[in-house]
């Protein structure tokens, strides 16, 4: 992914993301009040989505990824927190494009980090993409078609929200 294609594809990618955590969890009490978490991550996705018409620099590059991140992150990390895991069905059933999907947020996310360091490259040195790109070919690797909902979870999960492996 690079600058020019951004606009289109860099949200699309993410949005991957919150459909996998939507598939393997349910909200507590069945549909109602399901729109409060995705409806403001859809809004959020189509403001920063605005940004990339702006971007003349590699700070604002950075801004314009990283907010469609946090979103991504945020929405996550809250459907995580107030529903209950569903891992009934396949990766493969919900998706026929699981490959595909994955490695376009695979693109993303390295697009974000890229963008993060060529923006800061004496705060970061350099030292992000490396890790991430390591981490992010573990995690987003092709899956089964059989793979559990509950485990592309996991992986999805893991990759958008980076952390030290304990």
């Amino acid at each position: 992914m690079d600058v020019s294609s951004a606009p289109t594809r860099y949200a699309e990618a993410l949005r991957f993301a919150a459909e996998v955590v939507d598939a393997a969890t349910r909200p507590p009490h069945g549909d109602h009040g399901d729109e409060l978490l995705r409806d403001p991550y859809a809004q959020e996705l189509l403001k920063h989505q605005s940004d990339w018409s702006w971007c003349d620099n590699r700070q604002d590059v950075d801004l314009a990824a990283g907010g469609a991140l946090r979103a991504t992150v945020e929405y996550v990390a809250r459907r995580h927190a107030v529903a209950l895991p569903d891992h009934t069905g396949r990766a493969g059933e919900q998706w026929p494009d699981v490959d595909d999907r994955l490695a376009w947020l695979e693109s993303a996310l390295c697009f974000a980090v890229e963008a993060a360091e060529e923006a800061w490259p004496h705060r970061l040195q350099q030292v992000l993409a490396p890790w991430v790109r390591q981490r992010l070919t573990v995690l987003l690797a092709t899956t089964d078609r059989a793979e559990g909902l509950g485990n592309l979870d996991a992986r999805v999960r893991r990759a958008v929200v980076p952390a030290p492996s304990r």
